[in-house]
């Protein structure tokens, strides 16, 4: 076991890593755009039937006609899907699945064996409105989540393997963690920082409060890297 050996291994890891970081991405933003074309649509059909509605309620209490032209469609419709987006860049994913107080009546809970539990959606506004806005956020979801996937794409390109593949031939020679300490003693001049950031990407790595340590499964693999190489 050399570090030399640890390193080639752990650059082919990383490499790994890197592509799946940026395949996730352009799949995530793909399906993003997807969706929120298919959000975009499905806006655009809603103002086009719901159109007829709101000009008939003009007739009758106004006798006038209310007609909005397909440019008004589509500019109200990109207005939407650019509001979910912004909105979702400013949202909290922890207010998402919160059906706290969801009440119902005992009428409605009565229809759930016929009906299932979406009867319960019926007579709970605050639950029906959580589920259809985390359906219409599936689309900025998807978009903005490439983002973290292309930065830690970007920031695993700048790993000191080295210095890694050293602190990974000490942990596996040895039975036990190794302290902080006792890595500074023998590697004064390494990055811990970088160091770090780049063993929390190696599962197997076991991050304590005092030092680091190995699962024994990582710790045979990395024992077994000489036969290989």
């Amino acid at each position: 076991m050399t570090p030399e050996a640890i390193q080639r291994w752990l650059e082919r890891r990383i490499a790994w890593h890197i592509a799946g970081c940026w395949g996730g991405a352009v799949l995530s933003l793909l399906a993003g755009i997807f969706v929120l074309y298919l959000t975009f649509l499905l806006t655009y059909i809603v103002l086009f039937i719901g159109e007829d509605g709101v000009s008939a309620i003009m007739r009758l209490f106004f006798d006038r006609e209310f007609h909005l032209s397909q440019g008004w469609r589509l500019v109200l419709s990109w207005l939407f899907v650019m509001a979910l987006c912004i909105e979702w860049v400013h949202h909290s994913p922890r207010d998402l699945g919160n059906y706290d107080k969801t009440n119902a009546t005992p009428g409605a809970r009565a229809l759930v064996p016929f009906f299932g539990v979406s009867s319960l959606l019926l007579v709970n506004a605050q639950a029906s409105a959580t589920i259809i806005t985390g359906i219409l956020y599936i689309g900025p979801r998807l978009v903005v989540g490439a983002l973290p996937l292309a930065r830690e794409a970007c920031r695993s390109r700048n790993l000191e393997t080295a210095e890694c593949a050293r602190v990974l031939q000490l942990l596996a020679s040895r039975q036990k963690a190794v302290t902080y300490e006792e890595f500074s003693t023998l590697l004064p001049n390494a990055n811990w920082e970088m160091i770090k950031n780049g063993l929390a990407r190696i599962p197997g790595v076991v991050f304590l409060e005092k030092g680091f340590g190995l699962t024994d499964d990582l710790r045979k693999h990395l024992c077994g890297l000489v036969s290989v190489n």
